[in-house]
């Protein structure tokens, strides 16, 4: 069970937030249709996916921008396979297609908020008990999160944080310095990395 501790400090605390993100604009897509959602994959491996027409690849790490997709049923399309889902207006979904492209829904569903950031914890790793940590506030964004398994919630935006991945009290991995902006997104995707783990830090962005 994902136990989350003290929200409300990373919330009510007097952080004063970076000027250099004080102003918020042309980070976003523009004009887009409200009536569009958005549905994103990670796909290490698998090469081109097919959704709704456009053809999108995985990133770096794996997890791919996010396609504008029309709300109601979708359909994507990949070398092994294909998947048909409904998704609603404004709604944010992450796809995971395994090494054998066997699919499923990884991150809960999100919505954007015009006032804080959305952040994200991804573990697909082997390793359970994982939590993010905010040594500014000495708070958890999340606690316990079990192998192959993912969290998300909301943070007070513009800020600039430091964030430490923990387990069992002993720090694994940091982020330092991580943009927290209005209206976007922020996920910390936890991977193997031989006998250790590499944490990545990707900014929702939006293929054009």
């Amino acid at each position: 069970m994902i136990v989350r501790l003290a929200l409300s400090i990373l919330l009510c605390l007097d952080f004063v937030p970076n000027r250099a993100w004080a102003d918020d604009t042309g980070l976003y897509p523009d004009a887009i249709d409200p009536n569009s959602a958005f549905l994103r994959f990670y796909a290490p491996g698998l090469g081109d996916i097919k959704v709704s027409g456009k053809r999108i690849q995985s990133g770096e790490t794996g997890l791919s921008d996010f396609v504008t997709v029309p709300s109601g049923e979708t359909v994507a399309r990949w070398s092994q396979g294909r998947l048909e889902t409904d998704i609603e207006a404004g709604q944010h979904m992450t796809l995971l297609l395994d090494e054998v492209g066997q699919a499923r829904f990884l991150v809960p569903p999100f919505r954007l908020d015009p006032a804080m950031s959305v952040v994200q914890l991804a573990n697909l790793t082997q390793l359970d008990g994982l939590a993010l940590y905010v040594p500014r506030a000495k708070a958890h964004v999340f606690q316990g999160l079990e192998p192959n398994a993912a969290v998300v919630s909301k943070l007070r935006a513009p800020l600039t944080l430091d964030f430490e991945l923990r387990r069992k009290g002993e720090v694994i991995a940091r982020a330092p310095q991580v943009a927290l902006r209005r209206n976007n997104s922020v996920t910390f995707l936890v991977l193997p990395n031989g006998g250790d783990v590499a944490l990545h830090v990707i900014e929702g962005r939006y293929a054009r």
